[in-house]
């Protein structure tokens, strides 16, 4: 049988989709090097080739995930739409990134506290995320909507306190019928807006949808 060469990035693609499909088929723990490398017929050495150790492979999923939601935000952001319908976009975006269903990497991150003790990912994602959302906050300033002098602290702020909040499971979010009123309540407080101003740029109707459409779809592959 002829051996199919394949190039490093198809290579280390592959070790990567296997290692999700593993992780979420078995759970993060249970899940070893040795089943990843088995799963795509390749010898252990290959797997330390490109990644150090199993939670290197963790990292570059996290990462991979954040800079797909970061394009998708530049995307947003250079859309010929006005700030309210951008934030929206952008806000329903971050929320759907956060609450991804049935995923084991998520509940992983969220029972070990992975961001806490793995102060390397969280400035390689704060270093990503933190422009994208400033330049969205300097546009709120500038119309006057915003009132805040740092305003790329701000946008990891409020990435981090609405991302950590979604991390939960999507029934946890659903049970805690306060949580989108306080998160906008924060909100206004950091942004420095007026009360009930962010109310014309979140809509808790889309979001509470968003939730219910998640909780569906996990009902549905259970």
């Amino acid at each position: 049988m002829t051996r199919v060469s394949k190039s490093p990035e198809e290579r280390k693609g592959e070790i990567i989709s296997a290692a999700i499909r593993l992780f979420n088929e078995n759970g993060v723990e249970n899940t070893n090097i040795s089943d990843i490398v088995k799963s795509i017929g390749a010898a252990q050495g290959t797997f330390y080739y490109y990644f150090k150790s199993k939670e290197d492979v963790i990292d570059t999923i996290i990462l991979r995930r954040i800079k797909e939601c970061a394009k998708r935000v530049d995307n947003i952001m250079d859309q010929d739409i006005d700030i309210k319908l951008k934030t929206k976009a952008i806000v329903k975006e971050v929320i759907s990134m956060s609450m991804l269903e049935n995923d084991s990497i998520k509940e992983y991150i969220r029972e070990k506290r992975y961001f806490a003790i793995n102060p390397d990912i969280t400035e390689k994602i704060i270093k990503l995320i933190g422009s994208k959302f400033s330049k969205l906050i300097e546009m709120g300033n500038k119309e006057g909507i915003f009132h805040t002098e740092y305003n790329e602290l701000t946008a990891i702020t409020l990435f981090m306190l609405w991302g950590s909040i979604f991390q939960r499971k999507v029934s946890e979010c659903k049970d805690d019928p306060d949580i989108l009123d306080f998160l906008v309540y924060i909100s206004e407080k950091i942004l420095g807006c007026k009360k009930g101003e962010l109310s014309n740029f979140i809509d808790i109707g889309d979001i509470t949808a968003l939730m219910n459409e998640k909780e569906n779809k996990i009902e549905v592959k259970k």
